[in-house]
């Protein structure tokens, strides 16, 4: 069988994060089995940005070695806090006792064990700080990449397809004869969905401006890279129209400012004042552009959707998978005044509202208190990253529902974990080893 382009060029994009460690000291320094670790742990982040195939594969060769790791170093910890994961899948196993389609509820449930099973394999391995540090440096610049093959490949299709430049420079959704236009940028790839490409990048942008933060040579080079990756974000979050994309990259840029002038107390101030000057006359003058960008009827219909169902078992709710057959309703769609369901939106693409739809009040207690506890371990650890990479999760799950698909779930919990994973590692352990 013969593999298309673009499953052959995601992975070699896959496994471009090696190329970037092995140039690293302290990857050169590890033992054959660490390295593996490691290498293959950067190779996950990468292709969680990509097609679910790819984090599938990728995730399984890195549990592989996490198992030969806590074998060979007898050592296995549950992640502190985690229980919450644990509750999350056993409340959702739970409800397939009232689910309408049982068969369905356990097809979904599927991806729900990855709340098990992540954190688990997490749990077989240790980090230090300078490990996690280049393994998610790899990721971003490995994102560079894919940013500039995206950004090269779009060239080509304007030049192939005699389309002007600027005309691809607008966040309204349009198409292009019968293609999204994401679709057509991002054709290189096996993976063209906008939303998730740009929580991606804006993952990669989080590192870079930590990396900017605590890298304390070649302070330039590092504010240069920074400020190319963070300017191809724009424009490649304009190219694919990912609306969502362009607020959050605006946060993580203003945020990452105000971090790195964290130190500076006049100019942190001076920068505040600034960015609150501009915010406010930004609402007061443009306040229905604002509007217009941010409204979405199909989202609307969606909700009030949500809503009739909530009202109907606000309790316990549909059951695992439920949601699916509720949403798809003609019937309900006439009765709030719509010619017809959005048969194509599984679920009500807010996670909040989805999870009290699917598994009721208890569901809507448990995503809380997850999303809840990453923020206060961020700052209770004064870990900027975690904090930042919580921000564009909360703002992702106000218009998609991350949890209900393989690709949300693996990209949270990824992220979260490594991002959290070296503050349980004790300065003795790294001394021991050497890579303190």
């Amino acid at each position: 069988m013969i593999l298309p382009l673009d499953d052959i060029t995601s992975a070699l994009i896959g496994f471009t994060p090696l190329l970037f460690l092995a140039g690293m000291p302290w990857w050169k320094e590890q033992n054959l089995l660490d390295k593996c670790v490691t290498g293959f742990l950067a190779v996950w982040c990468m292709g969680s940005a990509l097609s679910r195939h790819m984090a599938i594969q990728s995730f399984c060769v890195f549990a592989l070695f996490a198992f030969i790791y806590a074998i060979k170093n007898k050592h296995y910890r549950i992640p502190h806090g985690y229980y919450w994961f644990f509750a999350y899948f056993i409340w959702h196993a739970i409800s397939l006792f009232w689910t309408p389609d049982i068969s369905m509820g356990l097809g979904q449930l599927r991806v729900y064990t990855l709340f098990v099973f992540i954190p688990l394999i997490f749990g077989c391995i240790q980090l230090n700080k300078t490990q996690r540090d280049g393994i998610l440096l790899s990721f971003a610049r490995t994102m560079m990449c894919f940013q500039l093959i995206t950004l090269a490949y779009w060239f080509y299709q304007t030049n192939t397809m005699g389309i002007p430049a600027m005309n691809w420079i607008i966040l309204d959704k349009f198409r292009i004869g019968n293609q999204a236009v994401f679709d057509i940028v991002l054709g290189w790839c096996n993976y063209h969905h906008p939303t998730y490409s740009g929580y991606s990048m804006l993952t990669a942008l989080i590192v870079y401006y930590y990396h900017c933060s605590h890298n304390n040579t070649s302070k330039g080079k590092t504010y240069a890279e920074t400020f190319i990756y963070s300017l191809g974000s724009l424009v490649v979050l304009v190219l694919i129209q990912s609306r969502t994309g362009v607020i959050s990259w605006a946060i993580v840029n203003a945020l990452g400012l105000a971090y790195l002038l964290r130190k500076n107390k006049k100019k942190l101030v001076g920068y505040s004042i600034t960015l609150a000057v501009l915010s406010c006359f930004v609402l007061l003058y443009k306040h229905q552009a604002v509007m217009d960008y941010i409204e979405d009827p199909i989202r609307e219909q969606n909700i009030k959707t949500a809503a009739y169902f909530i009202q109907k078992h606000p309790l316990l709710g549909s059951g695992i998978e439920g949601i699916r057959t509720e949403m798809a309703s003609h019937e309900v769609a006439h009765l709030l005044g719509y010619a017809y369901a959005n048969t194509a939106f599984g679920n009500p693409h807010h996670q909040w509202i989805g999870d009290w739809m699917q598994t009721g009040m208890v569901g809507l207690a448990l995503i809380t208190i997850i999303v809840g506890q990453l923020f206060y371990k961020s700052i209770k650890n004064r870990n900027w990253m975690l904090c930042m990479f919580g921000i564009i999760s909360l703002i992702l799950m106000q218009i998609e529902m991350p949890f209900y698909l393989h690709k949300g779930v693996v990209s949270f919990l990824l992220f979260t974990c490594l991002m959290e994973l070296p503050n349980h590692t004790s300065t003795q352990q790294l001394n021991k080893k050497g890579l303190s």
